[in-house]
């Protein structure tokens, strides 16, 4: 929940078929650097004045890592989501997994079971069935719950509302980038109770007030939420 000061780049590389998602960062450094995040993203951190075909070029070179390094986090991340012994932890609550064989996907809790209906039980399938299950449900909750701080903290203090974007990261739990009025959600917060998403989102929106974590901050945060830090214990 840091504030973000870096300038980056969001792209997606085209390797036959697939599609990655990739974060250009530019850097006072001198080489490329490669890595594939958690989530599957490939990061990469460039000099600050390459030009981009030599950017294009080293990745062009670098595919065969790049595929393969891919392939190995989202089958890491599907044991995550879907669980090693078939559990879904969806907003602080333990589910079993139940596959049900269907033509028509769908996601569903039904019956104390964390459902997915597929022909596809594959753990790899079932992540981005959860992941895309996860972000729409995530978003529904956002437009709900930023109404007030759009209120209470934007129009109280004639700011635009910011633009919102849902994303899978490791590092936080959000991001708020003042300058481009844009605030960042984390995906992976739908496995935490609700009262998390509410605290980070809130978080994020009073850093359009008050930048970095002075006590200031944290005193803002606590005039409108005064139970802020029994919801970010359980993020720990």
């Amino acid at each position: 929940m840091r504030r973000d000061t870096s300038i980056l780049q969001h792209i997606t590389i085209q390797i036959n078929e697939e599609s990655i998602p990739a974060v250009i960062t530019r850097k006072r450094i001198r080489n490329l650097y490669l890595r594939i995040q958690e989530d599957s993203t490939l990061t990469i951190s460039a000099p600050l004045y390459m030009p981009k075909a030599q950017i294009e070029a080293f990745l062009k070179e670098k595919q065969v890592w790049i595929v393969k390094a891919s392939h190995h986090a989202r089958q890491k991340q599907a044991k995550e989501s879907a669980g090693e012994n078939g559990t879904v932890l969806w907003l602080g609550q333990a589910y079993p997994v139940k596959v049900i064989p269907a033509e028509r996907e769908a996601v569903m809790i039904n019956d104390g079971y964390f459902c997915f209906m597929t022909n596809d039980p594959s753990g790899s399938h079932l992540s981005e069935m959860y992941e895309k299950f996860a972000r729409k449900q995530m978003k529904m909750y956002l437009e709900k719950e930023r109404i007030q701080w759009d209120q209470r903290i934007c129009d109280a203090h004639h700011l635009p509302h910011p633009a919102m974007t849902i994303r899978s990261m490791r590092s936080r739990w959000g991001s708020c980038t003042p300058a481009r009025n844009h605030i960042s959600m984390n995906v992976r917060l739908m496995h935490y109770p609700y009262e998390c998403l509410q605290y980070v989102l809130l978080h994020e929106y009073v850093h359009l007030l008050v930048p970095g974590h002075p006590a200031r901050f944290y005193q803002t945060v606590a005039t409108y939420m005064p139970d802020w830090k029994a919801a970010s214990d359980k993020l720990k």
